[in-house]
């Protein structure tokens, strides 16, 4: 049995809500990653520096 879409008894809101929830979650995974990422390479420039200037 093949749905349409009027079968569909989900309501765009809810469709909506779902999609802003997901894309908030995604927002803050990636920022979360991004400001990892930032404060390794700051470590890294750290270590590196403190390796050459001793």
């Amino acid at each position: 049995m093949h749905m349409r879409r009027s079968d569909d008894t989900r309501s765009p809101t809810v469709e909506n809500k779902v999609t802003q929830e997901i894309t908030s979650k995604l927002e803050m995974a990636i920022g979360d990653a991004i400001t990892a990422l930032e404060f390794d390479y700051y470590e890294l420039g750290v270590a590196l520096f403190r390796f050459f200037t001793t």
